[in-house]
């Protein structure tokens, strides 16, 4: 009963028509060996389904990621691996995102490969990722390129990324009392998401703007967890004083300092400040 609902010619033909869903034919010598189908699971398992209230979406609420091909490659080669080249975009409530994918599955099952986007905007990430990290408070779209290797059966998902953006804003309301304007910026970092637990590492981002510059790491782990933690080191280097207010992390310093600060500091110029913030995402700014 399962294969004549799942394989047959009614399903079949449900499947072609559904936008939601593609096929793909797999011929050798003109002769059909095999397909693909790619389309929304709809298998009634408990492991298939959304974990994320401890992230900020809620279950049934997270939609899908929508990528539209250009172009599609597959190879399937002996003893099961398949090669994969996809150029296309990523469409979400923001636009559209230009991709390209090249992926290879090896004979156990495994995937690795590399894609690169280009003018992604982080917000509209968080329709699919939830509410931490912050994706929404940085607005400015970013190119990426990662590497990644995905291993089912161990349901591991690993991989390193480069990131550059152009003019943007950072607005993070709990730590700065206003949003702090980007010119450019840089950040190589790596992920691991193990079992639906997520850690993030940033080794050594760089952010600069017409007062100076800030360096440092980042690290963010446990996400998708109960408890999520940041680390962040920063180094701020060059900003003229009077512009330094803007940049204090005044939400979570005490507030006589903060006070003394704003009415003692009215010349010269920060050579170098360092900023430290470790411990719970959702209890900052741990009072």
């Amino acid at each position: 009963r399962f294969l004549a609902e799942a394989y047959g010619l009614e399903r079949t033909r449900a499947d072609l028509a559904d936008p939601a869903k593609a096929q793909w034919l797999v011929e050798d010598g003109g002769r059909a060996i095999g397909y693909a189908l790619a389309g929304p699971c709809a298998l009634p398992h408990a492991k298939v389904s959304w974990f994320d209230e401890t992230i900020g979406v809620k279950e049934g609420v997270r939609p899908g990621i929508r990528v539209q091909e250009l172009s599609l490659d597959l190879f399937l080669e002996p003893a099961g691996i398949l090669r994969l080249n996809l150029e296309g975009a990523m469409a979400h409530p923001e636009g559209k995102n230009p991709l390209n994918l090249s992926a290879m599955r090896d004979r156990s099952g495994d995937w690795r490969g590399e894609l690169v986007v280009d003018r992604l905007l982080l917000p509209g990430l968080g329709l699919y990722l939830g509410t931490a990290p912050p994706l929404g408070d940085f607005s400015a779209p970013i190119d990426a390129r990662l590497t990644f290797q995905w291993q089912p059966s161990a349901n591991r998902f690993q991989g390193h990324w480069t990131v550059a953006t152009g003019m943007a804003f950072l607005n993070f309301p709990k730590v700065f009392r206003g949003p702090i304007p980007v010119k450019q910026g840089e950040a190589p970092g790596s992920w691991v998401w193990d079992h639906h637990i997520g850690d993030l590492k940033v080794t050594q981002f760089s952010l600069a703007n017409a007062d100076g510059k800030v360096e440092g790491s980042l690290e963010l782990s446990g996400l998708g967890g109960q408890k999520p933690l940041i680390d962040l080191a920063a180094t701020v280097k060059g900003i003229p004083t009077d512009q330094a207010k803007v940049y204090f992390p005044a939400h979570i310093m005490n507030q006589k300092l903060v006070k003394w600060l704003d009415h003692s500091l009215h010349g010269g110029t920060v050579h170098q400040a360092k900023v430290r913030i470790k411990g719970p995402i959702r209890e900052i700014p741990f009072a």
